[in-house]
């Protein structure tokens, strides 16, 4: 996961109106947190392992977020080489359309290895 304190050392108020303004009167300083976990286990009561179930849960809170320092949630196509098991994969959204306050993803997925290197899988989220 990660963590990130930050100062806007010249701001003001001003940006989309999806944005509520914040209440209070330290609001040039945004924090935000997040984190993601992976699990990956032989599936129960079949013999060999190239059958797997990947569990993956993601999550983010923040305080005093703006357009600029909120979170991205991406909706990218699968397939790339970099496809990456840290970085949330939220099915039927557009690349960087989300831009939460706070989050939580789980992810369940069954895994086949079919020949190496090469895994069909069906995701549920």
């Amino acid at each position: 996961g990660d963590a990130l304190y930050g100062h806007r050392a010249h701001w003001r108020r001003w940006g989309d109106p999806a944005f509520e303004t914040p209440d209070n009167h330290d609001e040039g300083t945004f924090m935000l947190a997040s984190f993601y976990a992976a699990f990956a286990e032989k599936v129960p009561w079949v013999p060999t392992e190239r059958h797997r179930l990947v569990a993956t849960i993601y999550g983010g809170i923040g305080k005093n977020l703006d357009r600029f320092s909120t979170f991205r949630l991406p909706g990218r196509p699968t397939g790339y080489e970099w496809e990456a098991l840290s970085r949330p994969l939220i099915p039927g959204v557009a690349f960087n359309e989300l831009f939460p306050r706070k989050y939580v993803i789980a992810n369940l997925t069954y895994r086949y290895e079919a020949l190496f290197f090469l895994y069909p899988y069906i995701r549920g989220t």
